[in-house]
């Protein structure tokens, strides 16, 4: 199955308890292997094999408006 690193700007995160709660939604998806993410960026690497549209619309209804800079496309 061919995994994607989808590279997200994420607005509204503030403290270590948004990422965490940005963490708790992207591990509720079944095949995501890597979360990264940045409080200082405010972005995130999410490797998955799920489209970046899920993703993204996920967090942001989770209260973290988000937008996709760039996917690297994996095997």
């Amino acid at each position: 199955m061919r995994r994607d690193a989808h590279v997200l700007d994420i607005d509204n995160m503030k403290c270590a308890g948004c990422i965490a709660s940005v963490e708790t939604v992207l591990n509720s998806f079944e095949n995501v292997e890597i979360i990264s993410i940045s409080l200082e960026d405010k972005q995130a690497i999410v490797c998955t094999s799920r489209p970046a549209n899920d993703v993204i619309d996920t967090i942001t209804t989770a209260g973290f408006p988000t937008n996709l800079v760039y996917t690297y496309k994996g095997n």
